[in-house]
């Protein structure tokens, strides 16, 4: 009877927690607009009073969220100032990306081709990249020089594709021509598989 009266007590102590939760889960999007109400009746409130005290908030909000935005405006993630307040300098454009992850989907394309054709029932080669490209320079299909330029560029390819590269901006022209010559290459090779 001790472990029945204990496992009772357990669920006693737990099924309010659980109720909780649930309740915040079934009423999360009310919830969401009864904060975002709350946040907005703070933003107008302009002056609280109590027995014995007043206090005017309307110039400390409107000084603090100006001090904020020219923080960020003028703050990189890590806290240093920024050389110029031009947001383009940090950034590539979406048609550069979008182009870069266009290529890169017919690199992988032929690669995988090329893989599947020297090993057809080998499930792993067929999402794995870089396995691809040993399997590749195994079979002779690869030289180890044309192995590295894509492992290479592909480790750049996961930086574009993560936000995370650390190229100077100015080199993306670079790395579009190399890879599009790399891309022609496989081609090249798919066409002579065929």
């Amino acid at each position: 009877m001790d472990v029945a009266e204990l496992v009772l007590e357990y669920i006693k102590v737990l099924v309010w927690p659980g109720i909780a939760i649930a309740a915040i889960l079934m009423f999360r999007t009310q919830l969401g607009e009864f904060i975002t109400n709350i946040a907005s009746a703070v933003k107008r409130v302009k002056k609280v009073s109590a027995p014995g005290t007043s206090l005017e908030l309307a110039e400390f909000v409107s000084e603090l969220s100006e001090r904020v935005e020219d923080a960020v405006q003028t703050s990189n993630i890590d806290g240093t100032n920024r050389t110029s307040p031009d947001p383009s300098e940090d950034s590539l454009d979406d048609l550069t990306i979008g182009k870069i992850m266009r290529i890169w989907g017919e690199i992988e394309k032929s690669t995988r081709y090329l893989s599947e054709l020297q090993a057809p029932t080998s499930t792993r080669l067929r999402f794995n990249f870089r396995e691809q490209v040993k399997l590749l320079v195994s079979e002779g299909l690869f030289t180890p020089q044309f192995a590295d330029s894509l492992t290479q560029a592909f480790k750049i390819r996961t930086q574009i594709a993560h936000g995370t590269w650390t190229l100077p901006l100015g080199t993306f022209d670079d790395y579009v021509r190399s890879i599009v010559r790399l891309n022609n290459e496989l081609a090249f090779l798919c066409k002579g598989a065929l």
